[in-house]
């Protein structure tokens, strides 16, 4: 019989220092029948993408006087962290935002206390970090400079490590950071949220595919659902209300593996004064990207510009 992480992490036993988060998060929140959400993120979870809008950022945004930045679907935050340590010679001028369905992951992240999954681990506390990329290593510099490790003789011992690993490092943002502002909220209220033309940056990562796709037991992949181009067409017109004139929406690295309706997308925020940004233009080099899987007859786009109104 296998133990549900969130049974166990949930017994009274446990410090709450530890329950706030751990390696292998997946609580769900189901929505009628068929709509659930599996609430996973990670720190530095697309480098490639990352890195080219983090350095748009630097170039385009910096000489503005307020820079929002929002994380849609943000889970436990560690997108919007991600963002605040490697953006933090702006941060007086930075707003980086998260929302999210889930009233304890919204909990979670205004906590600012992570448990590191082993992809986070090989950057964030890599005894060789020679080995790593150099922007790997700015990572981790960036990273330190923020938090600061919990407990690190206690988080290894039962039964505050993990079930199925003991090893598993504990961080919280250090005192007196002004972090980033969590909230609970709809991605289809995206307009509600936000004022028109205000978003700088659009984080939208490996979200439309919990709007439109069903999910079996979880799965990571699943399959259109009958509205889903209704769907898409809703959250790309709210998009062109709220993201800024040359400000950047940016989808998931692997959204068309997960089904997710790519054509309808690149229409619909065509049609809503977006236009692509390919980060590499030749098929290969995307081939590359996406780690051999290529199956359109042009790369598929994740990261669009807001060009006219």
């Amino acid at each position: 019989m296998n133990i549900s992480p969130i049974s166990f992490y949930n017994q009274k036993s446990i410090h709450p220092i530890f329950r706030a988060r751990h390696e292998f998060e997946n609580e769900k929140i189901v929505q009628g029948k068929d709509d659930t959400i599996i609430h996973v993120s990670n720190f530095f979870r697309e480098p490639k993408t990352d890195k080219f809008v983090q350095q748009y950022i630097l170039d385009n945004f910096s000489k503005n006087k307020n820079i929002q930045i929002v994380s849609a679907g943000c889970s436990q935050g560690e997108e919007a962290y991600s963002y605040y340590v490697m953006l933090d010679s702006l941060q007086d001028k930075l707003n980086i935002s998260g929302f999210d369905l889930s009233k304890k992951t919204i909990q979670d992240a205004k906590k600012g206390i992570f448990s590191l999954k082993n992809y986070e681990q090989r950057i964030i506390d890599s005894e060789y970090p020679s080995y790593l990329t150099s922007y790997e290593r700015k990572c981790r510099e960036k990273f330190h400079a923020h938090f600061e490790p919990v407990d690190e003789d206690m988080y290894k011992q039962p039964p505050y490590c993990s079930y199925r690993r003991c090893e598993s490092s504990i961080y919280k943002l250090k005192d007196g950071e002004k972090g980033c502002n969590f909230a609970i909220g709809n991605v289809l209220d995206l307009d509600k949220m936000y004022k028109e033309n205000s978003i700088d940056v659009l984080l939208f990562k490996n979200t439309l595919y919990h709007l439109t796709c069903k999910v079996d037991n979880g799965s990571l992949i699943g399959y259109r659902k009958h509205d889903d181009e209704k769907t898409i067409a809703n959250i790309a017109k709210q998009m062109g209300k709220v993201v800024k004139k040359g400000g950047l929406v940016v989808f998931g690295e692997n959204e068309e593996r997960q089904h997710v309706n790519v054509d309808r997308i690149r229409c619909e925020m065509i049609k809503n004064g977006f236009e692509p940004i390919y980060l590499y233009k030749d098929p290969i080099e995307y081939r590359k990207l996406y780690d051999g899987y290529y199956n359109y007859s042009e790369p598929y786009s994740h990261v669009w510009k807001k060009v006219s109104d």
